[in-house]
């Protein structure tokens, strides 16, 4: 997969020759989101469709999201996530148990 600079920069556990477009699509879309810039997020745009990006927001990653960040992204993209999934993917050094 071709990386731009700006974004390797927001995926920096990961080597970027080795991503799949498809198959690391939620990481690659969770991690820009998160610690990108416009012009990222401009390349996010180009390089998943709308859709994909959709579905990494109705269903986020457990544990993965700046919790600033991923209001700003729901109410952009008008996402709707039940209470508990949105919890459960907010970072935190103290993480809820999966029951709660």
């Amino acid at each position: 997969m071709t990386v731009p600079r700006g974004v390797r920069a927001c995926l920096w556990s990961y080597d970027p020759r080795r991503l799949d477009r498809r198959r690391d699509r939620r990481v690659v879309i969770t991690q820009v989101l998160n610690h990108g810039g416009w012009k990222d997020v401009l390349w996010l745009l180009k390089t998943y469709r709308k859709s994909d990006i959709r579905d990494v927001l109705r269903r986020p990653s457990r544990g993965m999201w700046l919790p600033d960040v991923l209001n700003f992204w729901v109410k952009i993209w008008s996402v709707r996530i039940p209470k508990r999934l949105y919890r459960q993917a907010l970072f935190s050094i103290h993480p809820q148990p999966i029951g709660s």
